[in-house]
């Protein structure tokens, strides 16, 4: 399975998800990945270029409290940046591990979650630290190659 990275406006991406999800896309399955709020060196957040007032509304929206709520309940630490994933149908997130806790919104159609105990890391192959995928698994778990990642099994 090839992946490519492909740099493009939100407009463009927008578009070639209208596209997909009226079956005239081109045959590719995109995905938006972008930081949509971060804490800055001097520990104040900051909004990323989504326009001033969806930056006001993510800075000063009513979600803190349920984000604060689900910190303390998970004894998570400090909040330090927030994500958005945007897919189309087919789209596939590689096997990876993340370095922080997540908090999950689906808002519309389904995904599905593979978890695996942290146990089991090397089963799963992953990339050498220091490289750009090193938490990403080498394995492809739609056609695994059991000879050439005999663990996996």
């Amino acid at each position: 399975r090839q992946v490519d990275l492909e740099f493009m406006s939100f407009a463009d991406f927008a578009q070639k998800k209208r596209r997909c999800a009226s079956d005239q896309g081109d045959g590719f399955a995109y995905y938006l990945w972008g930081v949509v709020l971060r804490r800055d060196c001097a520990g104040q957040f900051e909004g990323c270029n989504f326009g001033s007032a969806i930056d006001d509304l993510l800075l000063n929206g009513p979600h803190w409290h349920t984000l604060e709520k689900l910190r303390s309940a998970g004894g998570w630490g400090e909040f330090r940046q927030a994500q958005i994933f945007i897919g189309c149908r087919n789209a596939l997130t590689p096997c990876h591990y993340d370095l922080v806790h997540n908090v999950y919104a689906q808002v519309r159609g389904w995904k599905r979650f593979v978890l695996f105990d942290p146990c089991y890391a090397d089963c799963l192959y992953p990339y050498p630290v220091a490289h750009p995928m090193d938490r990403c698994a080498r394995v492809d778990l739609e056609q695994p190659d059991y000879k050439r990642f005999p663990k996996l099994q």
